[in-house]
C-alpha cells in the first residue's frame, strides 16, 4: 500500500532500458546501468514537479545475476537513498531476449499543483535547465570509445526534483517536460497540449562541444523545458545560485495561428536572430528507421 497525504495526488511514470536499444553491454558499467534506471525513471516525476515515494523494478535477463548482481543493488540502494525514497518491489523473469529493465516511479504532488504539458499562455517564456545536448554528446563519445566523464550527463542522467518544485512555487512555472526525446520533439508535444505556437532561439545552447542537432534532436537530457510568466526571467540568476544549474531563457509562447487546433504547433527557430530551417522529425523515436 503506498499512501499520501490528503492535500496531495498520486504520480505514476514507468520506464525501461533495453540492451541493444537504450544502450550496449559494453558501454557502461553495472552501478552506471542501475542509475540510469532509476534516474531516467524518476524525470517524469520531476516533469511534473512531485516528490518520489518509492520505485518498483522489473527485470528480464538470459542469467542471473549477470548485470544485475551486487555492484547493480548496491548501486540502486545509494540512488534511493538520494531519492529518498525505498524500493517497493518488482519481478525477475528469464527471459531468451536481450536484458530489460523496467523501472515505475511512484510520486505525489500537491493537490491541483501538479506541472503538466498543458497551460503555456502566449507571451509565456520558454526556459531550460541545463545543457540539452550534452547526453547526445557524450552517449557518442562512449560508442566511439573516448574517454569521457564518468559523471557524464548520459552515464548519471541529471535529477531535477527539487528543482521542478522551485519552477512551480517560486517562477510560478505553468507547463512543463522533461527533455527526455530531443528539445525540439518535446517542444512540440508541450506546445501541442497548450494548444499554442512557439519561438525558439537555441543561441544560449550552443557552444563549440554542442552541435546544433544534438541541442535540438539528441534526446536523453532528462533537463527541464518549462513555460512560465515573463517575470520568471528575473529569477534565472537566483535559480542558478540555489541549485548550481543554469537556467535559460530560449524562447516564448506565441498564439495559435489559425483556430486549427488539430494542426501541428507552429515553432519558429533561430540561432542567435538568424533563422535555421527547424527538424521536423528530430528526436528519439525507436520506431524510426536511421
Amino acid at each position: 500500500l503506498v499512501g499520501v497525504a490528503a492535500d496531495e495526488e498520486v504520480v505514476l511514470s514507468v520506464d525501461v532500458q533495453i540492451e541493444g536499444q537504450h544502450f550496449e553491454n559494453h558501454w557502461l558499467g553495472d552501478d552506471d546501468l542501475a542509475r540510469r534506471l532509476l534516474r531516467s525513471a524518476q524525470s517524469d516525476l520531476a516533469a511534473m514537479a512531485a516528490r518520489p515515494i518509492g520505485f518498483l523494478i522489473s527485470i528480464e535477463s538470459a542469467d542471473l545475476p549477470g548485470r544485475v548482481g551486487e555492484p547493480f543493488w548496491r548501486a540502486i540502494d545509494e540512488e534511493l537513498a538520494l531519492l529518498e525514497a525505498p524500493l517497493l518491489g518488482g519481478n525477475i523473469a528469464r527471459s531468451d531476449g536481450p536484458l530489460s529493465l523496467t523501472c515505475t516511479a511512484v510520486g505525489a504532488v500537491p493537490r491541483a499543483l501538479a506541472l503538466l504539458r498543458k497551460g503555456a499562455c502566449p507571451g509565456d517564456l520558454l526556459l531550460v535547465t541545463g545543457a540539452p545536448g550534452a547526453a547526445a554528446t557524450q552517449r557518442r563519445q562512449i560508442a566511439a570509445g573516448t574517454p569521457t566523464s564518468p559523471t557524464g550527463p548520459w552515464l548519471r542522467p541529471p535529477v531535477r526534483l527539487a528543482e521542478a518544485r522551485w519552477l512551480v512555487d517560486v517562477a510560478g512555472a505553468r507547463a512543463g517536460i522533461d527533455i527526455s526525446d530531443g528539445l525540439w520533439l518535446d517542444l512540440q508535444r508541450l506546445l501541442a497540449a497548450s494548444g499554442v505556437d512557439g519561438e525558439i532561439d537555441i543561441g544560449p545552447l550552443v557552444n563549440p562541444s554542442l552541435a546544433v542537432e544534438d541541442v535540438l534532436a539528441g534526446g536523453e537530457d532528462y533537463e527541464l523545458l518549462i513555460a512560465a510568466p515573463p517575470p520568471a526571467l528575473e529569477l534565472c540568476g537566483e535559480f542558478e545560485a540555489r541549485f548550481g544549474v543554469p537556467l535559460r531563457a530560449i524562447g516564448v509562447v506565441t498564439p495559435r495561428e489559425s483556430g486549427d487546433v488539430d494542426r501541428p504547433p507552429a515553432m519558429k527557430l533561430t540561432i542567435d536572430g538568424k533563422g535555421l530551417d527547424g527538424p521536423t522529425t528530430g528526436g528519439w523515436d525507436p520506431f524510426q528507421e536511421e
